[in-house]
């Protein structure tokens, strides 16, 4: 049936397909009749619409200067969707026409992109493609190519895990150079993203609250804002840093650290850590709070990520943990006891 009551919703909602084009949207009534009606309509005038208008095929650099100058331009990853639509602008061809597109068009770039990058970087691509054949289609009703881009996408491998242990985080910091200590014990208190920890300014801490205040990337104009308490550790590093009215916390050699990719690995190279980056440092500290059973919402709230799921990805545990975490349950319940009784 494609008129149902979703849950949560006093009205009904209709899902159609016309034409292979799918149609959901409420009805915003809570009669059946009402409903029913409202869906043979909209089934209606789409078939009309289909009909009788000819949608104008166009070129695919015309169509991608459009995307960019209203769509792209907005977005907190802007460059790296520039990037994919000069990519595809260079590989089609700028005359190519949208109403060309197909599963073998397709198919054909991911065959050649996938030798060059990983999987990961070609399902990005193509997740940029998808979104701007479905903008110039249904928002600006230009002629599109029928693509299955679900078809398309490839296997990418598990989320990287990787997060120091209590013993390696203190190896690293002994080994970092001077300027690089707090750098990295801030990170490790936080969770906070590179970005934020070395463009921390004295503006942004107030001891008086006990809080400090950050932005991040966002879809809101100007960026999100949200706060993390000032804890006893926290306030101890920053004491020890000569707090000041104003200006970049970390600094080295009297101007603000810009970057630390090269004394990082210069730590990592003599604390004998690998396959570590200045990122996992908030991996690193996400996953202690979990292990030190601290909520998945909390953790999500700490690390400012709009979805829970992001979190999740944080949430794992190295099998020795879990095995005896499972060894601990079973030998304070009733569990084994239970079975034993049941046998004798």
């Amino acid at each position: 049936m494609s008129i149902t009551r979703r849950k949560g919703s006093k009205f009904y909602w209709y899902s159609i397909t016309v034409n292979g084009k799918r149609f959901r949207d409420s009805t915003r009534t809570t009669d059946l009749e009402k409903a029913k009606a409202i869906e043979a309509k909209i089934r209606l005038d789409e078939l009309n619409k289909q009909t009788l208008k000819i949608r104008p095929s166009v070129a695919l650099e015309q169509a991608f200067i459009k995307y960019l100058k209203e769509h792209v331009q907005y977005l907190k990853t802007s460059v790296n969707v520039a990037r994919n639509c000069q990519r595809f602008l260079e590989y089609y061809g700028k005359s190519f026409q949208l109403s060309d597109f197909t599963n073998p068009h397709v198919s054909r770039y991911v065959s050649k992109r996938r030798k060059q990058v990983s999987n990961a970087t070609v399902n990005r691509e193509l997740a940029t493609l998808k979104h701007f054949l479905r903008k110039a289609e249904f928002e600006w009703e230009f002629e599109v190519g029928r693509v299955n881009f679900k078809y398309h996408m490839l296997k990418e491998p598990e989320c990287r895990v990787r997060y120091l242990t209590y013993e390696e985080a203190k190896k690293l910091i002994n080994c970092a150079s001077n300027h690089l200590k707090p750098v990295i014990k801030f990170a490790l208190l936080t969770g906070l993203r590179s970005s934020n920890v070395l463009g921390l300014r004295w503006e942004q801490i107030d001891f008086e609250s006990g809080l400090m205040n950050f932005k991040i990337k966002s879809n809101i104009p100007g960026g999100k804002r949200f706060s993390l308490p000032i804890t006893n550790d926290i306030k101890r590093l920053l004491s020890d840093l000569q707090p000041k009215e104003q200006g970049f916390i970390f600094m080295y050699k009297g101007k603000p650290m810009k970057s630390v990719q090269t004394s990082f690995k210069r730590a990592l190279k003599r604390a004998k850590i690998e396959d570590f980056r200045f990122h996992d440092l908030r991996h690193t500290a996400a996953t202690w709070l979990l292990q030190e059973g601290m909520p998945l919402d909390m953790v999500q709230r700490i690390l400012a990520h709009t979805k829970v799921t992001t979190t999740t990805k944080y949430a794992h545990r190295i099998e020795k943990d879990v095995e005896d975490k499972f060894s601990e349950i079973h030998a304070k319940s009733h569990f084994g006891h239970i079975l034993q009784n049941q046998e004798n």
